[in-house]
């Protein structure tokens, strides 16, 4: 189960069939019967809306889990983390031997555009930014900026 944190907060997680979520009264239950159809590495909400990060890519969902779209990385895929920051959502890939990124979204997660840092062939695993979102520093598996 990936944990869903909401300020810090445990509110819920990711499991193989689905997200289940805190009802209130400290029981976590399904919610729904519709899986992303994917191992969940991260949760963010922004919003009223959750991006589920993990392999193959980056989903959202606006009705608690109900149902999922997908959200386009330019191609890349398996969300590895994400992080809110100055109102804006950067979100790293991490699909090792194919292009990887970081990737933002001025628009609370509806639509994505590639960063300065992109089409690196090394997985990219972690990533934090400053609370304006103005330095964004990620980390990676024998990162090569050169290629």
């Amino acid at each position: 189960m990936a944990p869903f944190l909401d300020e810090g907060a445990l509110v819920g997680g990711s499991t193989t069939w689905g997200i289940v979520l805190e009802d209130g009264d400290g029981v976590f239950s399904r919610v729904c019967d519709e899986a992303p159809g994917m191992r969940a590495w991260f949760h963010l909400k922004v919003g009223a809306r959750v991006l589920v990060g993990g392999g193959p890519g980056l989903l959202a969902t606006d009705d608690r889990g109900c149902t999922y779209s997908a959200r386009n990385l330019a191609g890349a895929s398996d969300a590895t983390s994400a992080v809110l920051a100055g109102g804006s959502v950067f979100v790293a890939t991490g699909r090792p031997g194919y292009p990887n990124g970081v990737f933002r979204s001025d628009d609370g997660g509806l639509t994505f555009q590639v960063t300065g840092l992109s089409g690196t062939a090394s997985p990219l695993w972690d990533l934090a930014a400053s609370p304006d979102g103005a330095l964004v520093v990620v980390s990676g598996a024998d990162l090569d900026l050169e290629q």
